[in-house]
C-alpha cells in the first residue's frame, strides 16, 4: 500500500499552473486551456505495512510543448534540473511528475472521465527510465484535471473522490487530483490501477480521528 502526502506549497504550484495553462495559455494567440507538466522533488519513508511518499515542492515545465490535448515535456528537463535540486536540497529525492488536463466544464469532465490516466499518459509514465532511476524504483505521477463551473456553491473543505483521487474547488474552478504510483517487482514496472486501492491521497485529514483509534502508553 502506498500512501502519499502533498505539501501546501506543490499543492500551490500545480493550482497555478494549471490556471494560468488554461486561462492563459502559452502566449500564443487564441492558445488557453492548454495541459501543463511539471517534475516533483520529496521523501519517501517505509513503514511497516505502507510506503510513504511526501511530495514536498514541484518545478513547473516552461521548456515543455503544450497543448489542450497533451503535453510533451523536454526530456533534459529532468538532469537539468535534478543537478540543481541536488546540490541545494540533498535531502530531496525526485520522486515523479504532475500534469493536467483541462476541460470545458463538468459535463465535458465527466463524458470524457477527465481525472483518470489515459493511455497515453501510462505509456509516457512507464517509458520514464530518468525518474525511474533517480526514484529509487518507486514513482508517483499526479494528473490534475480542472473545469470552470457555471455556478458557485459555498464549500469548507476539498473531498475524497475514492482513495486516490482528490477534489476541491477555487474560485469558480475545479481541480481534481489523481494519483499514480509506479514500483519495480521483480524487474517489472507495474502501475497501480485507479481502481485499485494501493495507493491513497490524503490532502486533508490531519485531523480525521478514526472510530476507535487509541494512544497508549506502555
Amino acid at each position: 500500500m502506498f500512501l502519499i502526502k502533498i505539501s501546501d506549497g506543490l499543492l500551490e504550484t500545480m493550482t497555478l499552473a494549471a490556471i494560468e495553462a488554461y486561462c492563459l495559455g502559452d502566449g500564443r494567440k487564441k492558445a488557453d486551456q492548454l495541459e501543463a507538466h511539471g517534475l516533483i522533488w520529496g521523501y519517501v519513508k517505509d513503514t511497516e505495512d505502507q510506503k510513504v511518499f511526501y511530495l514536498d515542492r514541484g518545478s513547473v515545465s516552461i521548456s515543455a510543448q503544450m497543448h489542450n490535448e497533451w503535453v510533451k515535456p523536454k526530456p533534459e528537463e529532468i538532469e537539468l534540473k535534478d543537478f540543481i535540486v541536488t546540490r541545494w536540497a540533498p535531502q530531496l529525492t525526485l520522486l515523479g511528475t504532475f500534469h493536467t488536463h483541462p476541460y470545458a466544464d463538468l459535463d465535458d469532465v465527466a463524458s470524457s472521465k477527465g481525472y483518470e490516466f489515459s493511455e497515453g499518459d501510462y505509456d509516457y509514465m512507464r517509458d520514464g527510465g530518468t525518474i525511474w532511476e533517480r526514484a529509487g524504483g518507486s514513482v508517483v505521477h499526479l494528473a490534475m484535471a480542472m473545469c470552470k463551473l457555471k455556478s458557485v456553491h459555498s464549500k469548507t473543505e476539498g473531498k475524497w473522490i475514492r482513495n486516490n483521487v482528490w477534489q476541491y474547488d477555487v474560485g469558480n474552478y475545479r481541480f481534481w487530483i489523481n494519483a499514480c504510483v509506479g514500483y519495480t517487482d521483480e524487474d517489472e514496472q507495474i502501475l497501480t490501477a485507479n481502481t485499485r486501492s494501493e495507493a491513497v491521497l490524503d490532502l486533508g485529514t490531519r485531523f480525521y480521528n478514526q472510530s476507535g483509534d487509541h494512544i497508549d502508553l506502555t
